[in-house]
């Protein structure tokens, strides 16, 4: 599906926010729910317009094991809590997330879950429980798709919290262990704005 986005910012689609001194934090809508295998087997893709390759894809191969609930039940659920990120409302998002992922911590839809959880606590500017949120998913789904964008976003985060060496390191680290990626290009940018204002003399008064 299209790119969706859940607030308006100015200038053309992006997938994460700039620092609150330039624009208003924003929560991109990248996906809404993986696609359950067809029956011959495969895995379903939504059409996407991202780069051939880039890893915002949504499909993990099959469910992984430990959660026996019914797939159509795990969707809708999963669903109901993202149809409320998408409205914006941001807290009922957060708790619906959180809800998910206390019953169904292992399923096809938790990294997902874990990854807008945390988004919803970014947007809203909760800076500390959207990093705690961001490294869950690295920590706890290290093959989630997402992956690169939660460790973007972790940059981000710490640069947020005025960490700005654990920013760069993060950045740094993510351009170098996954080159060509959307995130990597995406840190490199935020690289060079973070070197920039650091050259920029500091006025007085």
């Amino acid at each position: 599906p299209p790119l969706e986005r859940l607030s308006p910012v100015n200038g053309g689609p992006q997938i994460a926010a700039t620092p609150s001194s330039q624009s208003p934090l924003t929560v991109e809508v990248i996906d809404s729910a993986p696609k359950p295998p067809d029956q011959s087997g495969a895995a379903t893709e939504p059409a996407a317009e991202t780069p051939a390759g880039d890893e915002i894809g949504m499909q993990p191969a099959a469910q992984p094991a430990g959660d026996t609930t019914d797939p159509l039940q795990l969707e809708a659920e999963y669903q109901q809590a993202f149809k409320l990120l998408k409205q914006s409302l941001y807290d009922q998002a957060i708790k619906a997330f959180q809800a998910f992922l206390a019953a169904h911590p292992n399923s096809l839809y938790s990294d997902n879950a874990q990854y807008w959880l945390a988004e919803a606590y970014y947007v809203t500017r909760r800076f500390e429980p959207a990093l705690a949120e961001y490294t869950k998913l690295v920590n706890n789904y290290p093959k989630s798709q997402k992956l690169t964008h939660a460790l973007l976003k972790i940059g981000y985060t710490q640069q947020e919290l005025g960490d700005i060496d654990a920013a760069k390191k993060t950045l740094q680290d993510l351009v170098q262990n996954y080159p060509g990626t959307t995130a990597a290009r995406l840190a490199e940018e935020r690289l060079i704005k973070i070197n920039a204002a650091a050259q920029k003399p500091a006025t007085s008064g």
